[in-house]
């Protein structure tokens, strides 16, 4: 959308249109959706945008955190609050979402599938800014 409006189109919501995704058919196939999905990110726009829209920015970041936590621990426990920060957000987003949908087994299986999409996302994002490739 961002793209078309770039080059002057008018865009328009109608609630009436139906988009279809195509579902992975395992946890496997959908992380490789989201990591080349976070690929593509670095190379669709140019950084300073991306900086604006610091969300996308997040997941890659959480997970330079994930691999350096070992060390940074080695300096201070309080390097943990962000671990602990994103663990009781998931939860909370989980169990928010199994409540909406009154489905009690989401709330299980959604901190994982959170977890995968960031995790997913993020190596993408690291891969695809590094190497300036889009698969």
């Amino acid at each position: 959308i961002k793209d078309t409006k770039k080059m002057g189109f008018k865009v328009a919501y109608s609630p009436d249109i139906k988009v279809y995704q195509r579902r992975r058919d395992n946890l496997k196939d959908f992380a490789k959706q989201i990591f080349y999905y976070g690929s593509a990110r670095p190379n669709k726009e140019k950084f300073s945008e991306t900086l604006k829209m610091p969300s996308y920015l997040v997941p890659p970041l959480f997970l330079i955190y994930l691999i350096f936590i070992p060390f940074l621990l080695i300096i201070s426990i309080w390097f943990l609050i962000p671990l602990i920060l994103y663990f009781s957000l998931n939860i909370f987003f989980s169990a928010h979402e199994a409540i909406k949908r009154k489905d009690l087994l989401s709330m299980f299986l959604l901190p994982l599938i959170f977890l995968v999409i960031h995790l997913s996302y993020g190596a993408g994002f690291l891969i695809g800014a590094i190497t300036g490739k889009i698969k």
